[in-house]
This record gives C-alpha cells, sequence and structure tokens, in this order.
C-alpha cells in the first residue's frame, strides 16, 4: 500500500509500506537461494566475527528490492542495478523504503541501510573464471522464497541468479559480507540449472589493528546457454 508521495530534491518520492525484518523470513529466502554464510543463521558466529548477533544477509534485502521493483518499475529485467549496503540489519528491524523513477533506498531510524539504483547503459566485464559452479532452482525453494518475501508467486526473481553466485563464493571459504554490486540484469530465471563463473581478487588489510581481507568479484551467471546475469561486487572478511 502507497503511503504518501514527497516531492525531495526535484524528485518524487514514494514512500511504501514499513517492512519489519524477521529472521524466519530472511532464512527462507536464504535457505532457497543458496545462501549459506552462517553469521546469517547463528548468533554465535555472527558475535565472533564482530557483530552484534545473526545479521540479515543481503540476499533478503535485493529480494525486497526486487519486489518493490516489480511494483514500482516493472521489475529489474533488463537493467543495470547498482546495489549499496551500508548499515547492518537486525531482526526486529524496521525498514522504510523510499521509492523514486530509479532508486529504492531502505531507512532504519532515520539511517540508510541499503540503496538499489539503476545505472545507464552496461558495464561489461572481460574476464576469465576461476571458480565455477552450478545452483539448481527447484519448485520448492521458489515457494519458500515467496513465503520469505510474502509476494506472490510469478516465477523467480533475479536474487535466484545472485544468490547462486554469492553461494560460490562462500562455498571456496571466501568472503564474508557484501558491500557493493554491479549487475547487469538480462533473463529472469527459471526453475532449473544456473551455471556460474566468477573470478575473485583478495587484498589484506590492517584496519584499527584488525586483518580485513577484500574481496573484488567478477561475475557471470547463465541458463540454459543464455546470460541471466553478468556484473561484480564487493565483499569484506573480518579474519579471525
Amino acid at each position: 500500500m502507497l503511503l504518501k508521495i514527497v516531492l525531495t530534491a526535484g524528485k518524487h518520492i514514494k514512500m511504501a509500506d514499513k517492512i519489519k525484518i524477521n529472521q524466519k523470513d530472511w532464512e527462507a529466502v536464504a535457505y532457497a537461494t543458496g545462501e549459506n554464510n552462517l553469521i546469517h543463521y547463528s548468533d554465535f558466529v555472527a558475535q565472533k566475527q564482530g557483530l552484534e548477533k545473526a545479521v540479515c544477509p543481503g540476499i533478503f534485502l535485493f529480494a525486497l528490492a526486487e519486489k518493490l521493483a516489480g511494483e514500482y518499475w516493472g521489475g529489474f529485467k533488463e537493467k543495470r542495478i547498482g546495489v549499496d549496503f551500508s548499515k547492518y540489519t537486525y531482526d526486529g528491524d524496521v525498514l522504510i523504503p523510499e521509492i523514486s523513477d530509479n532508486e529504492i533506498l531502505m531507512k532504519n531510524k532515520g539511517e540508510d541501510v541499503a540503496k538499489f539504483f539503476q545505472k545507464e547503459g552496461r558495464r561489461e566485464l572481460d574476464f576469465s573464471p576461476d571458480i565455477e559452479t552450478s545452483f539448481e532452482i527447484s519448485a520448492e525453494q521458489v515457494d519458500d522464497f515467496y513465503k520469505g518475501i510474502h509476494g506472490k508467486k510469478d516465477g523467480p526473481y533475479f536474487a535466484f541468479a545472485v544468490g547462486a553466485i554469492v553461494n560460490a563464493f562462500l562455498r571456496e571459504g571466501q568472503g564474508s559480507v557484501l558491500r557493493n554490486m554491479d549487475l547487469n540484469l538480462y533473463r529472469l530465471p527459471e526453475v532449473g540449472k544456473l551455471e556460474t563463473g566468477l573470478k575473485v581478487e583478495s587484498k589484506l588489510r590492517n584496519l584499527r589493528g584488525k586483518d580485513i581481507t577484500f574481496y573484488t568479484i567478477k561475475a557471470i551467471c547463465e541458463q540454459d546457454g543464455k546470460r541471466v546475469l553478468t556484473g561484480g561486487g564487493k565483499s569484506v572478511k573480518l579474519d579471525d
């Protein structure tokens, strides 16, 4: 339900319904899309990484944004989407989405949490994958996904392709928390197998006495030989 429309800096901003974040919901989406990073399921593991408790995965926020994009933009298909995650989200947090013609901004207590925005043109990455995996989307996973986002079932979202890439990345024991993404989105995935290829570069830095590994990811996801998604992102992991 649309709450109100305000004019800010020359842009019409649509204020959508508040979203209360629930761990059971994000676990349903995370399991469905293959996100198996334990910091999203276990308080103990998350606290070892310096977090308050189990943290909401970026893939859940991406799925919520994609749902809103379907309502206000006609979806993410054939668009280039930038994604920035700026603040951790936890069980019980309440997000307020602000939607303009080219941006979906999620806020918590007046602070930006995540931003999803349309970008001009395509940014194609030329690389040879050094990680190749596959991910199977089942009808049961699609059902679980829609229960998690409380949405009307109309087929897999691009979130499944993003999840396949994140899962491939974590399967190699790399990365922990996504910071940003730049994605070219082509055709929506369907029930069946997704093929992913990744190239990952890492850099270790010491910040305030802590060793932190930063990862740069380049990725492609295809289904039946056709492109679903290409792009890249950055991730960070606090070393034990």
